[in-house]
């Protein structure tokens, strides 16, 4: 069978001097990826509309070819800026062949015979960690045609930031809910199967390999997975850098802490908009040192004040999220291994299961989708 990297491979080949068999299929993977990045609106540049950023240097580093080729192969997929078309990190959108070709490679399915599967319906001891591994599972016709119907219908609206220093503007993109009608359709046809890959990192968490129901939009995710449930962590860095780190921290610290965990209602009860909070108390934590962020309201500053104490910005910035990326693992690990159910789909700091259960509040939040 032949793979639309397969093709894109073969045109690279053709198309740019002096490219070799052995470099043209790794360099059409990373098109497709970078091409897929762009369309999902993950990899954005504001100069030039539904475009995202791709990086000669990164092709010379990389794939040890020449700069010419670099600048050669990333003009032949996309569309640049004229004044940028060699240019390193500027914008680029896909063309319009290499789009098609990469909802043709969303709506593949590809399978390693030598990776192991498990079952969404069963229960397994030895559950993956720090491997890759695929997961299998059927979903109701229904909800997949809901699905896409939904994913039809929003695709031909404009989506606007709801919150942030862009909020009321358009978002710069609106194909992720062409991925997910394609990815769906192609679900349809199976009858309902799906099997996704995961990849673990050495960051610490898990990740799709290529377009999956982990990186769908959300609402177009929820109506395919109406009457499962969704689980994830309460506050989940916050409570894992607890774990890690309070008896580095002063009582400030732990008090500040301890209220945003434990009385989270009063915590956010004089805010505006809790959820753009949130993004920026766990933005501090990681190291931000935006003057937006820090001066937003009381609580950011008094915030950013207690973490300065006990690490840099800078130190943050290289050290927690690793360790709280390795830190969420054994918390979802753990609670796998507890309810004896393989999750439908992991979601780094969660994941979606058929069955309901009774958890501890305080750290698990468990909703019906």
């Amino acid at each position: 069978m032949t793979t639309t990297i397969d093709k894109l491979s073969h045109a690279l080949k053709n198309n740019i001097y002096g490219l070799s068999d052995k470099k043209s299929k790794p360099i059409a993977e990373y098109i497709v990826f970078s091409s897929l990045s762009i369309l999902r609106g993950r990899n954005k540049n504001p100069i030039l509309q539904n475009a995202g950023s791709i990086s000669t240097r990164y092709f010379q580093e990389e794939f040890k070819v020449s700069y010419k080729m670099c600048a050669d192969i990333i003009d032949f997929c996309f569309d640049r800026l004229d004044e940028y078309r060699t240019g390193a990190c500027k914008p680029s959108r896909p063309k319009a062949w290499l789009k098609e070709m990469t909802l043709d490679y969303v709506s593949e399915m590809y399978y390693d015979a030598s990776i192991k599967t498990f079952n969404a319906d069963t229960y397994h001891d030895d559950l993956p960690v720090k491997e890759n591994f695929y997961i299998e599972f059927n979903l109701p016709i229904d909800n997949i045609q809901q699905a896409i119907v939904q994913a039809k219908l929003l695709s031909n609206e404009d989506e606007y930031y709801q919150y942030g220093p862009n909020e009321g503007e358009i978002k710069n993109n609106r194909d992720e809910f062409k991925l997910a009608q394609v990815y769906l359709e192609a679900g349809l046809k199976r009858n309902g199967y799906f099997c996704e890959r995961y990849n673990y990192k050495k960051c610490g968490r898990l990740y799709q390999s290529g377009y999956g129901f982990q990186n769908m939009k959300k609402v177009i995710r929820n109506i395919v997975f109406k009457g499962y449930y969704n689980i994830d962590i309460n506050s989940s860095f916050f409570r894992m850098a607890t774990d890690l780190y309070s008896d580095q921290w002063g009582v400030e610290l732990n008090f500040f802490v301890d209220r945003l965990l434990n009385n989270k209602d009063a915590f956010y009860s004089d805010v505006q908009n809790p959820h753009e909070l949130k993004i920026h108390i766990l933005s501090l934590l990681l190291g931000c040192n935006d003057p937006n962020v820090i001066f937003f309201c009381d609580e950011t500053i008094k915030l950013n004040k207690l973490l300065n104490e006990w690490m840099s910005p800078n130190k943050r910035r290289k050290q927690l999220a690793n360790d709280l990326f390795h830190k969420e693992q054994e918390y979802v690990q753990t609670l796998i291994k507890e309810l004896k159910e393989i999750p439908h789909v992991l979601i780094h700091d969660g994941f979606i299961v058929k069955n309901n259960y009774k958890l501890d509040e305080k750290i698990w939040s468990i909703k019906k989708l």
